[in-house]
């Protein structure tokens, strides 16, 4: 797969703009475009969905019984890459009582295994599909500070929209594990799941 540098260089191109071999050490107007928008388009953009290439589950580090909140007993470190939970695998591991706050996740169980969507920066461990909605998302938000008298105007957001869609699909045609692969429900990881519910659960 493509560098970062050869992505933005993909959506500049196709907006009239100039390529950029380092954008992060460059000047050029792409290049401080590129330097502004990538780490936030790109975290977005995984946000957007439950990309099966970007699913990873982790077992969370107690990070404190100091807490003020009487709600909750347990507090737990999220991973660093953490974007956001893939909420239905977790939900069946975990239940539905707990919050997310402060790059924690508070909840009444001792033990905490939880399925998200993590932050892939190396762009070379990305699908096709998913770098085709960076770019697409890219030109979008490029089109207007690179504009220039006279050019066509192209609809790329639109474009970014049918390219999100079409990419959600091709990622859910690659990404259909069994119960085994998802870790979830298998007699092995259900006795590892197993854990004491300290608070009482809402109904």
């Amino acid at each position: 797969m493509a560098s970062k540098n050869e992505i933005a260089t993909i959506a500049f191109r196709d907006l009239g703009g100039q390529p950029v071999s380092d954008f992060d050490n460059q000047t050029s107007k792409e290049a401080k475009l590129a330097q502004d928008y990538w780490d936030s388009n790109r975290d977005r953009l995984l946000g957007k969905f439950n990309w099966g290439f970007a699913k990873h589950w982790a077992s969370l580090a107690l990070e404190s019984d100091d807490i003020i909140d009487p709600k909750w007993e347990f507090k737990f470190a999220l991973p660093s890459d953490y974007i956001k939970m893939s909420k239905e695998e977790t939900e069946k591991s975990i239940g539905t009582n707990y919050e997310i706050r402060d790059n924690s996740l508070f909840i009444n169980q001792e033990t905490v295994k939880i399925e998200y969507i993590r932050r892939i920066v190396d762009t070379t461990k990305w699908p096709e599909w998913f770098q085709n909605v960076v770019v697409a998302r890219l030109r979008s938000k490029w089109q207007v500070p690179l504009a220039k008298k006279g050019t066509k105007v192209v609809d790329w957001y639109q474009i970014y929209l049918l390219t999100l869609e079409e990419s959600k699909g091709l990622d859910a045609e690659e990404s259909n594990p069994t119960e085994t692969e998802k870790g979830a429900h298998t007699d092995e990881n259900d006795t590892w799941l197993q854990s004491r519910i300290i608070g009482t659960q809402s109904t």
